[in-house]
């Protein structure tokens, strides 16, 4: 529950942020999260082809 107390607050601060204030929240965010998970955008190509073979029921 902190972790979405602490979203919230982030979010609402965004709100009320400068375009640069947000890229530069993108680029810290961008660190901390690894680009594979694909969180922040397409995966990477390497990172598409594994996850779709190791989906345990084969996919949809």
């Amino acid at each position: 529950m902190q972790l979405e107390a602490a979203i919230t607050v982030i979010l609402n601060k965004l709100d009320q942020a400068s375009p640069e204030q947000l890229v530069a929240v993108r680029k810290g965010i961008a660190e901390l999260v690894p680009p594979a998970c694909g969180c922040l955008g397409p995966p990477r190509p390497s990172a598409a082809s594994s996850s779709r073979t190791i989906l345990p029921d084969g996919g949809s």
